[in-house]
Protein backbone atom coordinates (compact mmCIF):
# COMPACT_ATOMS: atom_id res chain seq x y z
CA UNK A 1 0.00 0.00 0.00
CA UNK A 2 1.47 3.49 -1.09
CA UNK A 3 -0.65 6.52 0.92
CA UNK A 4 -0.01 9.88 0.43
CA UNK A 5 -1.10 12.11 3.26
CA UNK A 6 -2.32 15.95 2.44
CA UNK A 7 -1.89 18.53 5.05
CA UNK A 8 0.95 16.22 5.87
CA UNK A 9 2.52 19.56 7.74
CA UNK A 10 -0.82 20.32 10.25
CA UNK A 11 -1.68 18.83 13.41
CA UNK A 12 -3.03 16.24 12.37
CA UNK A 13 -1.49 15.38 9.08
CA UNK A 14 1.99 14.90 10.92
CA UNK A 15 0.96 13.26 13.98
CA UNK A 16 -0.64 10.38 11.04
CA UNK A 17 1.75 10.57 8.79
CA UNK A 18 4.53 9.82 11.51
CA UNK A 19 2.01 7.32 12.99
CA UNK A 20 2.02 5.43 9.87
CA UNK A 21 5.90 5.30 9.15
CA UNK A 22 6.51 4.00 12.76
CA UNK A 23 3.72 1.02 11.94
CA UNK A 24 5.50 -0.04 8.28
CA UNK A 25 3.48 1.75 5.80
CA UNK A 26 4.68 3.19 2.72
CA UNK A 27 3.69 7.05 3.12
CA UNK A 28 4.19 10.19 1.25
CA UNK A 29 3.49 13.71 2.55
CA UNK A 30 1.76 16.54 0.17
CA UNK A 31 1.23 20.22 1.79
CA UNK A 32 0.07 23.30 -0.15
CA UNK A 33 3.16 24.65 -0.48
CA UNK A 34 3.18 21.93 -3.79
CA UNK A 35 1.18 21.89 -6.32
CA UNK A 36 -0.72 18.71 -6.48
CA UNK A 37 0.50 17.78 -10.30
CA UNK A 38 3.84 17.33 -9.19
CA UNK A 39 2.99 14.21 -7.03
CA UNK A 40 3.71 10.79 -8.38
CA UNK A 41 0.32 9.79 -8.50
CA UNK A 42 1.02 6.52 -9.99
CA UNK A 43 2.79 4.87 -7.38
CA UNK A 44 -0.20 5.93 -5.07
CA UNK A 45 -3.20 3.84 -4.30
CA UNK A 46 -4.78 5.87 -1.07
CA UNK A 47 -4.71 9.08 -0.14
CA UNK A 48 -5.77 10.25 3.53
CA UNK A 49 -7.01 14.03 3.29
CA UNK A 50 -5.78 16.16 6.23
CA UNK A 51 -5.89 18.85 4.72
CA UNK A 52 -8.46 21.37 5.82
CA UNK A 53 -9.16 24.96 7.40
CA UNK A 54 -10.49 24.48 11.36
CA UNK A 55 -12.18 27.38 13.18
CA UNK A 56 -10.03 29.89 14.30
CA UNK A 57 -9.98 33.58 14.83
CA UNK A 58 -9.22 35.71 12.04
CA UNK A 59 -9.65 33.50 9.54
CA UNK A 60 -11.51 34.75 6.42
CA UNK A 61 -14.40 32.92 4.94
CA UNK A 62 -12.91 32.53 1.77
CA UNK A 63 -9.94 30.58 2.96
CA UNK A 64 -12.72 28.12 4.58
CA UNK A 65 -13.73 27.89 1.38
CA UNK A 66 -10.71 27.14 -0.88
CA UNK A 67 -9.13 25.21 1.97
CA UNK A 68 -12.47 23.10 2.54
CA UNK A 69 -14.11 23.09 -1.23
CA UNK A 70 -11.56 24.55 -3.72
CA UNK A 71 -8.93 21.63 -2.57
CA UNK A 72 -11.33 18.45 -2.08
CA UNK A 73 -12.67 19.60 -5.89
CA UNK A 74 -9.27 19.75 -7.33
CA UNK A 75 -7.97 16.54 -4.95
CA UNK A 76 -10.70 15.09 -6.80
CA UNK A 77 -9.05 15.13 -10.62
CA UNK A 78 -5.77 13.13 -8.92
CA UNK A 79 -7.87 10.43 -6.62
CA UNK A 80 -9.67 8.82 -9.41
CA UNK A 81 -9.38 5.08 -8.90
CA UNK A 82 -8.01 5.38 -5.50
CA UNK A 83 -8.53 4.61 -2.09
CA UNK A 84 -9.96 8.13 -0.64
CA UNK A 85 -9.94 8.58 2.96
CA UNK A 86 -11.15 12.20 4.18
CA UNK A 87 -11.50 13.43 7.27
CA UNK A 88 -14.29 16.01 8.41
CA UNK A 89 -15.89 17.04 11.50
CA UNK A 90 -18.36 19.93 12.89
CA UNK A 91 -17.28 21.90 15.42
CA UNK A 92 -18.59 20.77 18.62
CA UNK A 93 -16.71 23.58 21.12
CA UNK A 94 -17.33 26.53 18.33
CA UNK A 95 -20.58 27.83 17.08
CA UNK A 96 -18.82 27.96 13.26
CA UNK A 97 -21.44 28.28 10.49
CA UNK A 98 -19.28 29.00 8.09
CA UNK A 99 -17.05 26.33 8.35
CA UNK A 100 -19.11 24.00 8.86
CA UNK A 101 -20.94 24.41 5.44
CA UNK A 102 -17.30 24.72 3.39
CA UNK A 103 -17.08 21.16 5.23
CA UNK A 104 -20.63 19.72 4.29
CA UNK A 105 -20.19 20.91 0.62
CA UNK A 106 -16.75 19.36 0.71
CA UNK A 107 -17.90 15.97 2.03
CA UNK A 108 -20.99 16.21 -0.59
CA UNK A 109 -18.67 16.47 -3.34
CA UNK A 110 -16.75 13.37 -2.42
CA UNK A 111 -19.66 11.65 -1.75
CA UNK A 112 -21.50 12.47 -5.15
CA UNK A 113 -18.35 11.75 -6.78
CA UNK A 114 -18.09 8.47 -5.30
CA UNK A 115 -18.30 6.06 -8.54
CA UNK A 116 -14.87 7.69 -9.44
CA UNK A 117 -13.02 6.37 -6.33
CA UNK A 118 -11.94 2.76 -5.85
CA UNK A 119 -12.78 3.41 -2.16
CA UNK A 120 -13.90 6.21 -0.20
CA UNK A 121 -14.03 6.38 3.64
CA UNK A 122 -15.61 9.59 5.27
CA UNK A 123 -14.25 9.61 9.02
CA UNK A 124 -16.44 12.37 11.28
CA UNK A 125 -14.08 13.21 14.22
CA UNK A 126 -14.94 14.27 17.25
CA UNK A 127 -13.13 17.85 19.24
CA UNK A 128 -9.09 17.09 18.35
CA UNK A 129 -8.24 20.10 20.17
CA UNK A 130 -9.70 21.96 23.23
CA UNK A 131 -6.41 23.00 24.82
CA UNK A 132 -6.68 26.52 23.47
CA UNK A 133 -10.11 27.27 24.79
CA UNK A 134 -9.29 25.90 27.55
CA UNK A 135 -6.41 28.03 28.26
CA UNK A 136 -7.90 31.31 27.37
CA UNK A 137 -10.65 30.07 29.69
CA UNK A 138 -7.65 29.82 32.34
CA UNK A 139 -6.30 33.05 31.63
CA UNK A 140 -9.57 35.06 31.73
CA UNK A 141 -10.15 33.48 35.13
CA UNK A 142 -7.21 33.92 36.57
CA UNK A 143 -7.00 37.96 35.70
CA UNK A 144 -10.38 38.56 37.57
CA UNK A 145 -12.69 38.02 34.83
CA UNK A 146 -14.68 35.41 36.18
CA UNK A 147 -16.03 33.76 32.88
CA UNK A 148 -19.27 32.32 32.72
CA UNK A 149 -18.15 28.77 31.30
CA UNK A 150 -21.14 25.88 30.52
CA UNK A 151 -21.22 22.29 31.27
CA UNK A 152 -21.42 21.81 27.43
CA UNK A 153 -20.59 18.27 26.67
CA UNK A 154 -18.37 16.95 23.70
CA UNK A 155 -16.83 14.07 22.45
CA UNK A 156 -12.76 14.31 22.42
CA UNK A 157 -10.00 11.93 20.69
CA UNK A 158 -6.26 13.56 20.65
CA UNK A 159 -4.30 13.68 17.39
CA UNK A 160 -2.60 10.59 18.63
CA UNK A 161 -5.76 8.63 18.99
CA UNK A 162 -6.98 9.50 15.67
CA UNK A 163 -3.65 8.09 14.41
CA UNK A 164 -3.89 4.56 15.85
CA UNK A 165 -6.78 4.06 14.86
CA UNK A 166 -6.00 4.88 11.29
CA UNK A 167 -2.91 2.94 11.59
CA UNK A 168 -4.62 0.23 13.20
CA UNK A 169 -7.56 -0.07 11.13
CA UNK A 170 -6.48 1.27 7.63
CA UNK A 171 -6.29 -2.41 6.53
CA UNK A 172 -9.92 -3.56 7.90
CA UNK A 173 -11.64 -1.28 5.99
CA UNK A 174 -11.92 0.68 9.23
CA UNK A 175 -14.73 -2.11 10.24
CA UNK A 176 -14.86 -0.63 13.85
CA UNK A 177 -16.10 2.99 13.84
CA UNK A 178 -14.35 5.68 15.11
CA UNK A 179 -17.28 6.63 17.71
CA UNK A 180 -16.03 3.84 19.77
CA UNK A 181 -13.02 5.99 20.83
CA UNK A 182 -14.43 9.05 21.63
CA UNK A 183 -13.92 10.41 25.22
CA UNK A 184 -17.04 12.32 26.63
CA UNK A 185 -15.86 15.38 28.38
CA UNK A 186 -17.46 18.73 30.00
CA UNK A 187 -15.78 22.06 29.31
CA UNK A 188 -16.68 23.29 32.87
CA UNK A 189 -15.31 19.87 34.65
CA UNK A 190 -11.88 20.54 32.01
CA UNK A 191 -11.47 24.05 33.05
CA UNK A 192 -11.96 23.57 36.42
CA UNK A 193 -8.88 20.96 36.42
CA UNK A 194 -7.00 24.23 36.12
CA UNK A 195 -8.59 26.96 38.06
CA UNK A 196 -10.66 27.00 41.05
CA UNK A 197 -14.59 27.32 41.13
CA UNK A 198 -14.59 30.42 42.46
CA UNK A 199 -13.22 31.99 39.85
CA UNK A 200 -15.77 31.13 37.34
CA UNK A 201 -19.55 31.31 36.91
CA UNK A 202 -21.34 27.70 35.75
CA UNK A 203 -23.05 28.26 32.71
CA UNK A 204 -26.04 26.28 31.50
CA UNK A 205 -25.92 22.43 30.32
CA UNK A 206 -25.49 21.77 27.01
CA UNK A 207 -25.01 18.86 25.01
CA UNK A 208 -23.33 18.84 21.47
CA UNK A 209 -21.94 15.25 21.73
CA UNK A 210 -25.03 14.86 18.87
CA UNK A 211 -25.02 10.75 19.46
CA UNK A 212 -27.07 8.43 21.04
CA UNK A 213 -27.00 4.55 21.10
CA UNK A 214 -23.20 4.60 18.68
CA UNK A 215 -25.69 6.54 15.98
CA UNK A 216 -25.32 10.70 15.06
CA UNK A 217 -28.52 12.94 15.26
CA UNK A 218 -28.92 16.84 14.57
CA UNK A 219 -29.60 19.19 17.17
CA UNK A 220 -33.32 20.31 17.26
CA UNK A 221 -32.43 24.03 16.74
CA UNK A 222 -31.41 23.06 13.22
CA UNK A 223 -35.13 23.37 12.35
CA UNK A 224 -35.10 27.34 12.72
CA UNK A 225 -32.73 27.45 9.26
CA UNK A 226 -35.85 25.68 7.20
Amino acid sequence: MNILVTGANGNLGKVIFSTLISHGFSVKKYSHCQDLSDIDWVNVDTVINCSAAIPKHGVENKHYFEANIRFVQELLVFSRGKRVIHFSTLSQLYKHDTYQRSKLIGDSLLMINKHIFKELHLIYLPTIEDSLLINSICDKANSGEAPVVDHLKYNYMSFEDVGNYVANNINSNFSIPISKYFQLKDLYNEVNKFVSSELLKEGPFIDRTLMSEDAFYIQDSLENYF
